[in-house]
């Protein structure tokens, strides 16, 4: 599936053929990425990398939906509805985008393209952040969508050897 954010921003399907590009993408962020993100110390060499992208793609849970971010051309991260939970109406999402692509306003404007998306197709009413509390970009993103922080979860995991807290953020669509 192929979705037109922008002219610049295009998001595809998630594939395991990509896994040889995903992990280039992780190696060249790794140091930025591996602050947030704890499943990057886990990607490591091309088998890891299907193995990330399988438990993507081929998960159990409902409405969930992984996207390769494609600027200009060029694969530059990633972007998941992570799952759906038709109780709460509420659809959780999920990203990672390079270094030099951050701060250029790529998730938030696939945010913005994706949430007519995510309400009328999956059915969702809320959509969901969840980002660990010293990951201010991912926040920033959060609140330029209109959410709110709802929950904080303390001790949530241990990261760089300090413990640190998730934050949930929600917006309704």
């Amino acid at each position: 599936m192929n979705i037109e954010i922008s002219k610049q921003i295009q998001l595809s399907s998630l594939v395991l053929s990509d896994a040889r590009q995903m992990l280039k993408l992780i190696e060249n962020n790794r140091q930025t990425l591996g602050h947030y993100l704890p499943w990057v110390a886990a990607v490591t060499d091309i088998p890891s990398a299907e193995k990330f992208i399988d438990e993507r793609v081929n998960n159990a849970l409902p409405g969930a939906q992984w996207f390769k971010v494609i600027v200009n051309g060029e694969l530059c991260g990633m972007f998941g509805i992570k799952s759906f939970d038709s109780e709460t109406a509420t659809a959780e999402v999920g990203y990672m985008l390079a270094e030099g692509m951050q701060g250029k306003g790529v998730i938030s404007n696939i945010i913005i393209g994706m949430s007519g998306y995510i309400k009328d197709k999956i059915g969702a009413v809320i959509m969901e952040f969840r980002c660990l509390a010293p990951n201010q970009a991912s926040i920033n993103v959060a609140l330029r969508a209109g959410a709110v922080l709802t929950q904080e979860i303390p001790d949530f995991i241990e990261q760089q050897g300090e413990s640190q807290s998730l934050n949930v953020y929600q917006v309704r669509l």
